[in-house]
């Protein structure tokens, strides 16, 4: 089941110290605003403003602008540095990190129609995903290719909207997973179990196998879920705070 932990309304101008042993989550809407489109104007670089124009709608386009802008400003805040002076590299698989060498913050992120999330954490892996429960999906079809037996029995087990949810669930904590572990779509989703009950994922092929990493869902209150997986350690503090 989710924890129980308490959002906080945060300013961009008075973001806390990242310590070592937590995450902090930020939440965020993403509806048209002309601040945060100006504000992208000024802290994109030119690879990102040619990505964004060749979005085809505008409200796919912000979504990037935004998520973007706003991942830059948290990262120029923990670094000291300005937001324009960030580089990213690419894992093999198209995971981000920052380009810069012996760096200890990690991060990730997801958004999906209406909301986004960005987690960051000092000296372990992470991935976060985030979606909304009522977005309509054929949830036997896709199950059949991405979850696991038991997996697909829990979510047949339910009706509707319940259905539904418990299919997101298991959708946002394995994405969470292969966002974590940078392996993306070279891993078939199959082949690992998400296992609310104990926070862990485990080997589908050898459910006694236990992967070396955490399962967390993160509460919201409303209708989307989170999920986030990071590397196995001492469970991390969290940090929940929302950005206009």
């Amino acid at each position: 089941m989710a924890e129980s932990f308490a959002w906080e309304y945060i300013d961009l101008a008075s973001l806390p110290a990242l310590q070592s042993g937590e995450v902090h989550i930020y939440a965020t809407t993403l509806e048209p605003d002309a601040w945060w489109t100006e504000r992208a104007s000024r802290s994109l670089d030119s690879l990102e403003q040619e990505r964004a124009a060749r979005f085809r709608y505008e409200e796919d386009r912000f979504r990037f602008e935004k998520t973007r802008t706003l991942l830059r400003s948290l990262l120029a805040t923990y670094l000291s540095c300005s937001p324009a002076e960030i580089t990213f590299r690419e894992g093999p698989h198209g995971k981000p990190y920052l380009r810069e060498t012996g760096r200890d913050l990690q991060f990730n992120v997801s958004h999906t129609k209406g909301a986004a999330v960005l987690a960051f954490a000092r000296g372990f892996e992470l991935g976060i995903d985030i979606e909304h429960a009522q977005r309509k999906v054929d949830v036997e079809g896709v199950g059949k290719r991405v979850f696991t037996r038991s997996e697909r029995a829990s979510i047949g087990r339910r009706h509707g909207a319940s259905s539904r949810r418990q299919f997101f669930r298991f959708w946002t904590a394995k994405e969470a997973y292969l966002k974590a572990t940078g392996s993306g779509l070279s891993c078939d989703p199959a082949q690992i179990e998400a296992n609310f009950s104990d926070g862990r994922f485990n080997s589908a092929d050898d459910p006694s196998r236990v992967l070396p990493y955490s399962l967390r869902e993160i509460p919201t209150g409303n209708h989307f879920l989170i999920s986030m997986a990071h590397e196995t350690c001492s469970p991390p503090e969290l940090r929940l705070n929302q950005i206009a």
